[in-house]
């Protein structure tokens, strides 16, 4: 019996020993799992903070696009009523039968014209008569644009 009764704590050491060896072992497998989980978080959080920072830039570049395509609208625009302006300075530049080379000059010839108008000197004058009900009340200095006003107090029809 009593070697029975030795052999029960011996026993029973045993299977705790055993238990303490299997939890010890299953503490580091977890611990490992822990670790390889942690290693994917952070390289997960690496990936995240690239594909935010390749967003941004994404994000900015077409953002630089539309301010682009924006710009692109207003010199279109613009180049348009450019043209609109210069067809309709080539039709009065007909009708006057105005040459385009007279007209369109360069900044230096302009310099040249407005130094030889400075050193001659001429004298343009203009004068307007009216009779009756009218008077003038303006003239270019072209002496092609008049302006009348009628100054009766009634209204004919013509």
């Amino acid at each position: 019996m009593s070697s029975s009764a030795d052999s029960m704590p011996r026993e029973e050491l045993r299977e705790v020993t055993l238990w303490v060896e299997s939890l010890s072992a299953q503490l580091a497998s977890l611990q490992k799992k822990t670790r390889e989980w942690q290693d994917q978080i952070n390289e997960l959080e690496v990936a995240v903070a690239q594909e935010r920072d390749a967003s941004r830039r994404i994000q900015v570049e077409k953002e630089r696009e539309i301010a682009s395509a924006g710009l692109l609208d207003v010199k279109l625009a613009l180049d348009m009523e450019i043209n609109a302006y210069r067809k309709l300075l080539e039709g009065e530049e007909d009708r006057l039968k105005l040459s385009s080379h007279s007209v369109r000059t360069t900044q230096g010839k302009r310099k040249r014209v407005a130094e030889s108008e400075a050193s001659s000197s001429v004298i343009i004058a203009h004068s307007a008569s009216a009779t009756g009900n009218v008077c003038i009340d303006e003239l270019d200095m072209d002496g092609e644009l008049i302006r009348l006003h009628n100054t009766s107090a009634q209204l004919r029809a013509i």
